[in-house]
C-alpha cells in the first residue's frame, strides 16, 4: 500500500487522516500483529519460510 497516494487521494476529496497507528492490533484469527515488531509475528504461524 502506498501510503502517500493515499493520504493525496483523501485530500482530494476533503478527507483528513490521522496517520499510520502504531499499536498492536489483534486480527481476525486472534493472532496479534505488532507494527513494531514484524517478524515476531511472521515466525509466530506452525508454517514458516523466512529467508535472510
Amino acid at each position: 500500500m502506498r501510503a502517500d497516494l493515499y493520504e493525496e487521494a483523501m485530500k482530494e476529496i476533503g478527507h483528513a487522516h490521522a496517520g499510520a497507528d502504531p499499536s498492536p492490533e489483534t486480527l481476525f484469527d486472534g493472532a496479534t500483529f505488532d507494527p513494531a515488531n514484524p517478524e515476531a509475528y511472521a515466525t509466530g504461524f506452525k508454517v514458516k519460510n523466512l529467508k535472510g
